[in-house]
């Protein structure tokens, strides 16, 4: 949705989302980028089938314009129901889990919208944002996820995690698993879902989406993918 930034005299995403907040207007344009997004999952035809998983910057909660209750508003024009939207809680900046921040995200819980912690193990996702933030699920870092086949030590470390999610009651997401030999280790530690280039590589084409089939059997099967 921020692709071309360039083109308005900004170095990267990150450059224009900190140039957002340093005005004050990073809520502004989050607002407009939401309901893109929204308009856009809309548009796909799989809401009944399918999540919108929308990054939002932690900042967003300290904009001096903030206020409740208008991502509803954007639902009430498209008809698109809160449960299909998951909020991806940025692991770039510290979510300030002061009383405030607390009583934001107890209030998205209440309005039926789902929590991620994103890319959990990096940056400052680690256990203090997830037992401030409690969200319905962690997504474990890639640098976690490569080569889990062959190292023990990240094998170990994954499932801990796993462990003490599912005790809590929180899904996990392995992010970027891009081999079936890792798909089959987070599959066996018990890792809920998986994202990455093994099953749908980014595209901005709606029909480039597919639905991909993992057959239980031994590892080594081929994933199937249909339209």
């Amino acid at each position: 949705m921020l692709r071309g930034f360039e083109k308005s005299g900004f170095s990267s995403i990150h450059h224009l989302l900190d140039t957002a907040y340093t005005d004050k207007v990073l809520y502004a344009l989050d607002l407009s980028l939401r309901k893109k997004a929204i308009t856009g999952f809309i548009d796909i035809g799989l809401i009944h089938s399918t999540k919108l998983f929308y990054n939002i910057d932690n900042r967003v909660l300290q904009m001096p314009d903030y206020s409740p209750g208008n991502t509803q508003k954007i639902l009430a024009q498209t008809g698109l129901n809160p449960g299909a939207i998951y909020f991806k809680l940025s692991e770039k900046y510290e979510l300030s889990c002061c009383k405030e921040t607390i009583d934001i995200l107890n209030q998205y819980r209440k309005q039926n919208y789902h929590l991620v912690l994103d890319d959990f193990g990096t940056g400052y996702s680690g256990l203090k944002s997830s037992y401030d933030s409690h969200p319905d699920i962690i997504k474990i870092d890639r640098f976690f996820i490569a080569d889990i086949d062959s190292d023990n030590k990240k094998r170990v470390f994954v499932t801990n995690i796993v462990d003490m999610a599912h005790y809590m009651g929180i899904k996990i997401i392995a992010e970027g698993v891009e081999s079936e030999r890792e798909f089959f280790v987070c599959r066996e530690i018990g890792c809920d879902y998986i994202q990455g280039f093994l099953v749908q590589k980014p595209s901005k084409k709606k029909r480039a989406l597919v639905k991909t089939i993992f057959p239980c059997g031994r590892t080594g099967a081929t994933p199937q993918k249909s339209p």
